[in-house]
């Protein structure tokens, strides 16, 4: 830089910088709200300050980086900002990891997450190498956004009915989806989080119950809502072994078995399977009420 005038913040009018207050700009500025499915442009955000005159890192962005060719054509696709630190709150700029007393540059995708900070001196390759980035992971969420709201939007159908353990599997399901939108991953984990609370709720419920059938059936039915739950599954499953172990409760809950088991057959349609189930607890459950049963409805 030797040989040219001193460096002189926000001098650069090569790059056709984005106005922070604008209708265009205050949305790249904004804190995205979460689990939200809303898009705004990727962005480059540099932050300047009046004092950074003497500061080589200013000057590298102005001068240097952002009078590169790659980086001009590449802000064609991704927005420019040119920010005055001072006029931007503490909160914004810890959203950003930017200090107030030093320049940076800070590139964002759709969703307004940092892909990437720099906050020292830095080559224009780079910075075209990040905004690059921020395309491609925008590109990425915007194309898998609907896919992820198709999981979401069935998911919660399934708890409206419910059915926890088939709705879990569409929550995971979105949070394997790399690249997916923050706010899918957001909204499942807060439901995970729910479910999981509400899960431990329905446990101290069932161990609390005085009847053993009562409490197996309620036992069964969080087995199945939470078995992917390693918190819950584990203690769930001790209370079922306690009660068809138990010295008070296990010939009780064996009968209660059986009997379960002729409820589930009479509720399947296909009369061939139904009369194959109803054979088989009359003879493992045999000299028991629940084999009893089975030869009656056999009979009929």
């Amino acid at each position: 830089m030797a040989g040219r005038d001193p460096y002189k913040p926000f001098e650069n009018t090569k790059v056709k910088w984005v106005k922070p207050k604008s209708e265009v700009g205050a949305p790249l500025l904004a804190a995205r709200v979460a689990e939200e499915f809303t898009f705004r442009r990727p962005a480059a955000l540099v932050f300047l300050g009046n004092a950074d005159a003497s500061n080589c890192c200013a000057a590298n962005y102005e001068r240097i980086v952002f009078m590169d060719k790659k980086v001009l054509k590449l802000t064609k696709t991704v927005l420019t900002l040119r920010i005055d630190r001072s006029t931007v709150d503490a909160k914004t700029l810890e959203r950003y990891g930017v200090k107030k007393n030093k320049p940076a540059i800070v590139v964002t995708d759709c969703e307004g997450e940092v892909v990437k900070l720099f906050n020292t001196c830095v080559n224009a390759r780079d910075v075209a190498k990040a905004m690059i980035s921020s395309i491609k992971v925008s590109k990425r969420k915007q194309s898998l956004a609907k896919k992820v709201q198709g999981y979401l939007g069935k998911a919660e159908k399934l708890l409206a009915e419910p059915k926890i353990h088939e709705a879990t599997l569409l929550f995971r399901k979105v949070l394997n989806v790399k690249g997916a939108p923050a706010a899918g991953y957001e909204r499942s984990n807060r439901v995970i989080k729910e479910l999981h609370a509400e899960g431990q709720r329905r446990f101290d419920e069932a161990k609390a119950v005085d009847s053993p059938t009562r409490r197996f059936d309620q036992l069964i039915a969080l087995r199945h809502d939470f078995v992917l739950y390693e918190g819950l599954i584990k203690p769930i499953r001790a209370e079922i072994v306690k009660l068809e172990e138990g010295e008070k409760t296990k010939d009780l809950i064996y009968v209660h078995k059986g009997m379960r088991e002729i409820g589930r057959a009479l509720a399947i349609k296909d009369g061939k399977r139904r009369r194959t189930i109803l054979r088989e607890v009359r003879f493992k459950w045999k000299g028991t009420e629940a084999s009893e049963r089975a030869a009656e409805l056999l009979e009929e």
